[in-house]
């Protein structure tokens, strides 16, 4: 009988607590285990709350974040700082001619600066998703573009992290998480 007095008492306890008042602070909890970690957070009327990488805010959007399949990202580049890359880490690139509109590299520059096909490419972490668009590329296929420009590979860039296509003919760069490219 002692025992669940005690519990009904502990209990009432924890709801009297998690009940507060609409000042309360924000209530981060974190534990770990040797094989996983989770985060939780709560969230009052006052802003948003970051714990980690998700952010939780009062309004009632939802932000999927892609982690698997096909999707947009962005990479630290040692040289010129946070830039596109696809799911795989291979470097982004627009092309300058392309003014944000309609890819005008097709045919054989198209064998050395493919185009980044759509296959339901979705916004990764870095991204955009009101950037994230396609449009039809000469050659008869979908292309992603970001903040209005194509995106394409360059066939050089042999593994993530390469970007030997920066700067050639003064028309290849890569690209920003703004959607701008990036001339250094």
């Amino acid at each position: 009988m002692k025992i669940t007095r005690l519990a009904v008492a502990f209990g009432l306890l924890l709801a009297i607590a998690a009940c507060g008042d609409d000042d309360a602070t924000t209530t981060t909890t974190t534990s770990t285990s040797a094989a996983t970690t989770t985060t939780h957070a709560a969230t009052t009327t006052e802003g948003p709350t970051t714990t980690g990488a998700t952010t939780t805010t009062e309004a009632p959007t939802t932000t999927t974040v892609a982690t698997t399949g096909r999707f947009l990202t962005t990479a630290d580049h040692p040289e010129h700082g946070e830039i596109l890359v696809d799911q795989d880490g291979f470097t982004l690139y627009l092309f300058l001619p392309d003014d944000q509109g309609t890819p005008t590299c097709a045919g054989t520059c198209a064998l050395t600066w493919p185009p980044f096909e759509d296959g339901d490419v979705a916004a990764g972490a870095g991204i955009n998703p009101s950037l994230l668009g396609t449009v039809d590329h000469p050659d008869g296929m979908v292309q992603v573009t970001y903040n209005g420009w194509p995106l394409y590979h360059y066939t050089p860039d042999l593994a993530s992290g390469d970007a030997r296509g920066q700067g050639i003919g003064g028309n290849w760069w890569v690209v920003s998480p703004d959607g701008d490219p990036v001339m250094s």
